[in-house]
């Protein structure tokens, strides 16, 4: 006889229920592997870096690391899985103050990557256990960004970058060297242009007989000049024939010859020892300096050139 649901006996139903129960537990202890499976895929995506890259996660991750407040429960895994010592754990943990602590969990994270890069998975998998992503929040985020390819794409933009900042630098050093090889040929092309100039100043031959040598100017005649008006005065050695040009001139113990022309325009007049001298520089180079005064320091037979200036003007 067929009975309703509803009317069966009471212990007809708690087997029923029990039945149930254990189909269902059944059907989670049969599906827990995947569960399992899927709840460590965070830890298997670990297997896809290699030791190189997970060094250079912890390189970049270490200060914020470092921050983490009651660090005691990593400390207790990292010891467990043997990645740290109990020396190194204890030394931590003894730190003063919350600074004190940050700065000695910072040094222990710089001496794993430096020291043992061998254990960084064990290390990453001592970071991304589950209790202990609960007790830091932070971590999980720091897992899901490496999950979801935050992080390496991350990575990939700061490569890329570095990549075009050196491709910059270089091409600026391309440039710069080009400039200089311009700057350069500009520069040798004003000297050339500056001795053609100067080959071009330099005096004809007096009428003193020269040597010959090429292009020397005729070296300076220290000889009195004599007219009507007297030995050696000031309007015989500015009129003299053989002075129109240049001069004989001493300063000190340094003789040169001073070149008119050139000082009535204001350069360079004074050719001694092969090189060529302002009136001023002259003085130096002829240890007068200390006057002050080149018209009173450098003098022609003995006359300053600021009597024969005055003899020229009148």
């Amino acid at each position: 006889m067929s009975t309703s649901r509803g009317t069966e006996p009471l212990c007809v139903r708690s087997v029923r229920a029990g039945c149930k129960h254990r189909a269902e537990a059944w059907a989670w202890r049969e599906s827990s592997p995947r569960d399992m499976k899927i709840r460590h895929a965070a830890m298997d995506s670990l297997e896809f870096f290699t030791q190189e890259e997970l060094v250079d996660l912890l390189h970049s991750r270490k200060t914020e690391l470092s921050c983490l407040t009651k660090p005691r429960r990593l400390l207790n895994q990292l010891r467990d899985a043997d990645v740290i010592s109990e020396d190194q754990h204890t030394k931590v943990l003894r730190a003063k103050g919350l600074e004190g602590r940050e700065q000695a969990l910072y040094q222990l994270l710089h001496w794993l990557e430096a020291e043992i890069p061998h254990k960084i998975k064990v290390f990453w998998g001592c970071i991304f256990q589950e209790h202990i992503m609960q007790h830091y929040p932070p971590l999980r985020l720091l897992k899901n960004s490496i999950l979801d390819g935050t992080y390496t794409r991350q990575k990939k933009l700061e490569k890329d970058e570095e990549m075009e900042e050196g491709k910059e630098k270089k091409e600026g050093k391309k440039q710069g060297q080009k400039e200089g090889r311009k700057n350069n040929k500009i520069t040798h092309e004003k000297q050339g242009q500056s001795e053609e100039s100067e080959e071009k100043d330099k005096p004809g031959p007096s009428t003193q007989p020269t040597p010959r040598k090429k292009k020397r100017p005729p070296k300076p005649i220290y000889g009195t000049p004599l007219n009507k008006k007297g030995k050696g005065s000031p309007e015989a050695i500015w009129n003299w024939p053989l002075y129109k040009s240049q001069l004989p001139v001493t300063c000190g113990d340094k003789q040169g010859t001073l070149y008119r022309d050139k000082l009535a325009k204001g350069e360079r007049c004074v050719l001694a020892e092969g090189r060529w001298f302002s009136p001023r520089q002259f003085e130096e180079f002829g240890g007068k300096s200390s006057s002050k005064n080149w018209k009173l320091s450098i003098r022609c037979n003995k006359e300053t050139l600021h009597r024969l200036i005055q003899v020229r003007e009148r």
